[in-house]
């Protein structure tokens, strides 16, 4: 089995990245809320203001979601992708993606 030492060092690596994740799960989360905020904070199609129902909808075919192409940090893809995306509340975005299965 292991001696003691390895286990110590096994875990200080695994706390280690289980922090790092949870930073970097931190920093995704502010950097996309400024991006929303750059966009304006407010639901394209009604106007709704409150950040936390925000999402983005693409209007063509999505290559990735806005959060994996974050987190890949492909910067360029991720401005491409945002120019083809509208901000919307959750509200709208179900009400568009209901429509497009009933046609």
């Amino acid at each position: 089995m292991w001696d003691k030492e390895a286990k110590r060092a096994y875990e200080r690596k695994r706390r280690k990245l289980v922090n790092y994740k949870i930073y970097m799960r931190e920093y995704c989360r502010r950097k996309l809320l400024e991006l929303k905020i750059d966009r304006g904070a407010k639901c394209e199609i009604c106007g709704q203001t409150d950040i936390r129902t925000l999402v983005w909808h693409h209007k063509s075919n999505k290559t990735m979601s806005i959060g994996k192409l974050f987190r890949s940090r492909k910067r360029e893809e991720l401005k491409k992708e945002l120019k083809s995306c509208i901000l919307i509340c959750a509200n709208c975005h179900a009400i568009l993606h209901y429509s497009e299965e009933m046609r």
